[in-house]
């Protein structure tokens, strides 16, 4: 699939940097892995999961569900179907020292509900904890999937990057026909 973008890979950065964390996370995301997205994620957000959630039925009564990270990141992102991306610049957070909390851009390509190709900006926020809810500055990083799930899209960046339109048919339907057999 080309679409003008060349993904970038977790390797491609040096470990224990906040670019490394966005980038196992957005791989997790284009592969649709939740485990490995759930793994590039923040500690306070893991420290909140599993939850236990009462939910009502029309006729009243209640019944209790459990909601895993796994399930969480699904509904928040899956959604939207991820091609390609690339990360651009890390910036600190106001406020926070650089070693403890990042921006990062990252350019990406998405299917969205609605089927149709859209191109735009995720900041991807990088905290560095050294356990739920204390930041540290010789912590883990990990990404708070509630900023990468805030798109802003880009008409201009997607039409000047986006190379073709992508046959979403199912496959079946993309098969040439020649002759009476498909080849």
């Amino acid at each position: 699939m080309i679409i003008g973008l060349t993904a970038d890979h977790p390797t491609d950065y040096r470990p224990d940097t906040p670019e490394r964390a966005v980038a196992e996370f957005m791989l997790g995301w284009r592969e649709r892995d939740w485990s490995k997205v759930a793994e590039a994620v923040q500690l306070s957000v893991k420290a909140e999961f599993p939850q236990n959630q009462t939910w009502k039925r029309s006729d009243g009564s209640e019944f209790d569900v459990v909601v895993t990270l796994e399930t969480y990141l699904k509904a928040t992102l899956g959604g939207r179907v991820l091609f390609e991306w690339r990360l651009g610049e890390s910036l600190p957070v106001e406020g926070l020292k650089e070693s403890m909390a990042t921006d990062t851009k990252v350019w990406a390509f998405w299917k969205g509900r609605d089927g149709l190709v859209e191109g735009g900006c995720i900041t991807a926020r990088a905290m560095r904890e050294m356990a739920p809810y204390k930041p540290s500055a010789s912590g883990l990083w990990g990404v708070n999937p509630a900023s990468a799930a805030r798109f802003e899209r880009d008409d201009a960046a997607a039409n000047e990057r986006l190379t073709f339109q992508i046959d979403t048919r199912p496959w079946w339907k993309r098969l040439r026909r020649k002759q009476g057999r498909v080849q």
